[in-house]
């Protein structure tokens, strides 16, 4: 962290894996935070109370909690266990509760911009009172993964960035 700072970082993104597995998260936030914007991002898994206060406290500005479908058996397929999508809702209250900026990330696959269900699912993220919804595309992890017809093409990029505007535009979360 103070190699990172040094370099000139001042906004650090804190990802996994799950980073609240980290039995250290608070102190590590509480190095990270003096002069630098801290976010987390995190299935929500695992999240308290009281370890949300703590993170606030350590200086914690922002989280996102990944949220991928607004059905329950579609999220939790997706993230490959059951009960994802009630704990993503659990984390999202207790970091709202703890006063941290709260916001969303989803990846959205090729089908759901095509079908508007991209827009369905931010209309459901604004029924949660979050800050924020990360948008991103699915995308393979590495060359083996890659198959041309799973992945975006430059017109769906267009209009999720049209659906991002459009969202911006009319109020609601901050979408990205």
């Amino acid at each position: 962290v103070a190699e990172l700072k040094a370099m000139g970082v001042f906004w650090l993104g804190l990802t996994g894996g799950e980073p609240l597995l980290c039995p250290d998260l608070a102190a590590v936030v509480a190095k990270a935070a003096e002069k630098c914007a801290v976010k987390l991002f995190t299935t929500g898994l695992g999240i308290t109370p009281a370890l949300a206060t703590d993170l606030k406290r350590a200086g914690l500005f922002s989280v996102s909690i990944s949220l991928d479908h607004w059905e329950a058996e579609t999220h939790d397929r997706g993230r490959g266990y059951p009960g994802a999508f009630s704990e993503a809702l659990r984390a999202i209250e207790i970091f709202k509760s703890a006063g941290l900026d709260t916001g969303v990330s989803a990846v959205l696959t090729k089908d759901m911009i095509r079908t508007g269900q991209a827009g369905r699912l931010l209309d459901f993220l604004g029924t949660l009172g979050i800050d924020e919804a990360w948008l991103s595309e699915a995308k393979p992890s590495s060359r083996p993964f890659w198959k041309e017809d799973g992945v975006c093409s430059e017109a769906d990029r267009r209009a999720l960035v049209e659906l991002q505007d459009r969202s911006n535009r009319n109020g609601g979360p901050v979408v990205n």
